[in-house]
């Protein structure tokens, strides 16, 4: 059958369309674009990067391979693989410094990464939403992702940091390999699977130009599985946290070093049982789902909470949690780590737990009947709290807290006390005590009714800190430092307070008055100090302290001074010795006493303070080393003349013009009548025995009154 024209005209029409279309198509391809922003295209994706503005997103239009490709440091672009494929021909081709999304829009979201090499070297922020990731390297000790910081020891923190949250890595080395220091990865979805090593994984190198450590693992979610070693690997310091999310491998997760929390999530073994054997470069799976490995690796000290999740495991003789020490390995018995215990306070559990791994005291092991157990804590625990007689010298009593479970006692502490002055008693406080994350408490507080008597040194130091007038009731070991500012009393009663430190044993504060009686009688109080050191006087003063002693014993055992200001640079404060014995094997029971003031008034000394006493008093050489001041009976003295049993025969004495000394305290009223006289007190005081005034001037008297000391 014959054509018309008209049909063959019609059909060579069309033939050349199709012919138009075909040449259009070729011409397209061969043009070679692989990737677009917008509708500009690009015949290579590093054209596509250098030309994006921060916050393109990049669209690939072709599949296409790769050596080279580097994303910068100031720029955050997002990459839609649009379910293309890139094949990495260069290992750790992918280099970003930037911040770079790798997502996919296609309706499979199958677009991505392959090849036989690293895929990507990530050294800032990098986040996975979606996508397929496959490295299919014959080395299987390399990596798909490799995320590096800081690795030089001491360095500070370098940026970089991987977010799964979405898509596969499928690799048959390592998923994901993080390193140095503030390296982080953060899986909250997606799938990341290893067929010969582990999904994600640090490193345990630590040399003296190398630290692979202070990495952080966080897993919220998502799927790691590993076919031939832990699914998680965390050899260094640095923090595992996991808190979702599903974990499998032959162990689901090997801990050496650092940090790991769990919460919460699912950890699946799926390995056989194996013998625990010391890997010095990687894990080898037992076959238990959770591993705590003691072996003295470089980044080791291992602190491990367990607190939620669950643990299975597949293989006959495993453990859901198992905690090793290098030791257990037949090949190094010689060695000492200690494995980890005590670290599992919650979560779920196939089979049993080792009753080492948590604390009995406080947490036990509950049957859930579907051959799993759970850890929980034993929260119906009683607390009974009682003051009771103290163990320790310091207290007269302690606080006493024990925890019941039923009528089983699981924990008792006694605790020691706050003691402050109530009036002219004590009050012992206890605050309330934390015991295993619980708070119990407070004890109310204990009232000691003491009406002013002493009986341990934590309420001697609070007393004389308090200011008042207090007698010690019982001999005690203490060393005094008094507040500022107070004014304080203590008699001695008879007992003794020992100084065993190196402090003095009564250290008069700041612009405070410590007062020191000894009522007994005979007088047996005693303070001594034990300790040979430069500082342990037996009485002290700080600046403008004032220190009063009218008895007791004092005594030195060292070979050191027996009382005198603090500190050589200590100036204004004043001692008065009015009675006590005062020994010491030095050569002078005084020290430092320039800018300061010293009155000696009675007593007996080890060695002779004649240069310390003034004319009213005597100092008397007992023969035997000991020196004794007594009165002379004398209290004044006409300057350059004669002294005097009375104020009144000094003044009588007295011509104009003369200076009248005291020599001691004067309890006498006295007139001065028509004469010019001047009268220093010398540091001492002139009281009246009646209403009276102490002095008058009558007559045309003239008085100037001066103080010299």
């Amino acid at each position: 059958m014959q054509m018309t024209k008209k049909v063959l005209s019609i059909v060579l029409a069309v033939m050349m369309v199709v012919s138009m279309m075909s040449v259009m198509a070729v011409t397209a391809n061969a043009a070679g674009e692989v990737a677009k922003i917008g509708e500009t295209e690009y015949t290579s994706l590093q054209d596509a990067i250098d030309a994006a503005s921060s916050g393109a997103t990049i669209k690939l239009i072709d599949d296409f391979s790769v050596g080279s490709i580097e994303f910068p440091a100031n720029k955050t672009i997002h990459l839609d693989f649009n379910g293309k494929t890139v094949t990495c021909t260069t290992h750790k081709g992918i280099v970003n410094n930037g911040t770079v999304y790798f997502e996919d829009s296609s309706s499979n979201a199958d677009g991505g990464l392959t090849g036989s090499v690293g895929l990507v070297y990530n050294k800032k922020f990098l986040y996975i939403t979606s996508g397929k990731y496959t490295a299919t390297m014959s080395n299987t000790n390399q990596c798909a992702f490799y995320n590096e910081a800081n690795t030089t020891p001491g360095g500070s923190a370098k940026t970089a940091t991987i977010y799964v949250q979405g898509g596969t890595i499928d690799s048959t080395g390592y998923g994901i390999w993080t390193y140095g220091k503030t390296a982080t990865v953060n899986v909250s979805d997606g799938t990341i699977i290893s067929h010969n090593n582990s999904a994600v994984s640090g490193n345990g190198t630590v040399t003296s130009t190398t630290d692979y450590g202070k990495y952080s693992i966080t897993i919220s979610g998502g799927t790691l599985k590993s076919e031939a070693k832990a699914a998680v690997y965390h050899p260094n310091t640095g923090t595992l946290t996991i808190s979702g999310g599903y974990i499998e491998g032959p162990t689901a997760v090997y801990t050496k070093a650092g940090t790991t929390k769990i919460t919460g999530g699912t950890l699946k073994a799926t390995g056989a049982k194996a013998d625990y054997a010391f890997n010095g470069d990687g894990n080898n799976p037992t076959g238990d789902a959770f591993v705590a490995d003691s072996c003295a690796y470089p980044g080791n000290d291992m602190a491990i909470t367990i607190s939620g999740g669950t643990f299975e495991t597949t293989g006959a003789g495993t453990s859901a949690v198992a905690s090793y020490a290098k030791q257990d390995d037949p090949l190094y018995t010689s060695a000492n780590e200690q494995k980890i215990e005590n670290f599992i306070t919650g979560g779920t559990f196939e089979g049993t737990v080792d009753t080492d791994l948590y604390d009995t005291t406080y947490y036990t092991v509950q049957d859930n009947s579907d051959g799993t157990v759970s850890v929980v804590s034993r929260s119906d625990l009683t607390p009974v709290w009682e003051w009771v007689a103290s163990t320790n010298a310091s207290w007269q009593y302690q606080a006493k807290l024990t925890l019941k479970d039923g009528d089983t006692v699981v924990y008792t502490n006694v605790y020691n006390p706050t003691v402050v002055v109530d009036g002219d008693d004590f009050k012992y406080t206890c605050a309330a005590k934390t015991v295993n994350g619980v708070e119990y408490g407070p004890i109310a507080d204990k009232v000691v009714e003491a009406n002013g008597v002493i009986m341990t040194s934590s309420e001697l130091t609070n007393a004389i800190n308090a200011g008042g007038s207090w007698t010690l009731g019982a001999d005690v070991t203490a060393a005094v430092t008094q507040s500022s500012d107070v004014n304080s009393t203590l008699d001695l009663n008879g007992h003794t307070i020992t100084n065993n430190g190196t402090a003095p044993a009564f250290t008069v504060g700041s612009g405070s008055t410590l007062t020191i009686n000894d009522s007994s009688d005979p007088s047996t109080g005693l303070v001594k100090n034990t300790t040979a050191n430069s500082n342990a006087m037996v009485l002290a003063t700080n600046k403008n302290g004032k220190l009063i002693v009218n008895g007791g014993t004092f005594e030195n055992t060292a070979n050191k001074a027996v009382v005198g200001p603090r500190w050589n640079t200590t100036t204004g404060s004043k001692i008065t010795l009015n009675g006590g014995t005062f020994t010491t094997p030095a050569s002078s029971v005084f020290v430092n006493t320039a800018n300061n003031t010293l009155k000696v008034n009675g007593g007996t000394y080890s060695s002779d303070v004649t240069s310390f006493v003034n004319s009213s008093k005597t100092v008397t050489d007992n023969g035997d080393g000991t020196y004794t001041v007594t009165p002379s009976g004398n209290v004044c003295q006409i300057e350059g003349g004669a002294m005097y049993a009375t104020l009144a025969e000094a003044i009588a004495a007295a011509q104009n013009g003369d200076t009248v000394k005291l020599l001691s305290d004067v309890n006498e009223a006295v007139t001065i009548s028509g004469k010019t006289l001047t009268l220093d007190l010398n540091g001492y005081n002139i009281t009246s025995p009646s209403v009276t005034q102490p002095i008058r001037a009558l007559n045309a008297a003239k008085l100037t009154i001066t103080n010299s000391n």
